[in-house]
This record gives C-alpha cells, sequence and structure tokens, in this order.
C-alpha cells in the first residue's frame, strides 16, 4: 500500500556545530499485511525510512503519516 509520511531528523549537523531540524515528506510503499493500525503503520514506516536514509532509529520523528491507496 502506498504511504504519505511527513517525518523530521535531527541528525543532520549545522554549520554552527548543533543538530537542524531536517524535514521531509515521502510517499513510501509498505506491505499490505499491517491493515489500518496507525501505530504499527508508523513503526513499519520508521523502519523504512531508516533504511532508506541510513538514520538511526531513535533520530526519527513521525509528524504524519495515512494511506494513500491500498493498490
Amino acid at each position: 500500500m502506498l504511504v504519505q509520511v511527513q517525518w523530521l531528523s535531527y541528525c543532520k549537523e549545522s554549520e554552527l556545530d548543533r543538530p537542524e531540524l531536517f524535514k521531509r515528506i515521502d510517499e513510501l510503499n509498505v506491505e499490505d499485511r499491517i491493515g489500518n493500525d496507525i501505530e504499527q503503520l508508523k513503526e513499519e514506516v520508521k523502519k523504512e525510512i531508516v533504511k532508506m536514509y541510513d538514520v538511526a532509529n531513535e533520530e526519527v520523528q513521525i509528524i504524519k503519516c495515512h494511506i494513500e491507496n491500498s493498490a
């Protein structure tokens, strides 16, 4: 299923020697087995983001997450 997710991370170092807010909106494909459980969906999406962008799990915060379609 296609999921649109808005997420942020503080992992990017800035010129001020402190983390910067890094915010993205992505569309990801996740397995249909999750169903409509939003908490499980957020966890699965977070795993995909960690794999795709090579960031630490604890540095990712999901802001919005919703199912675009089930195809």
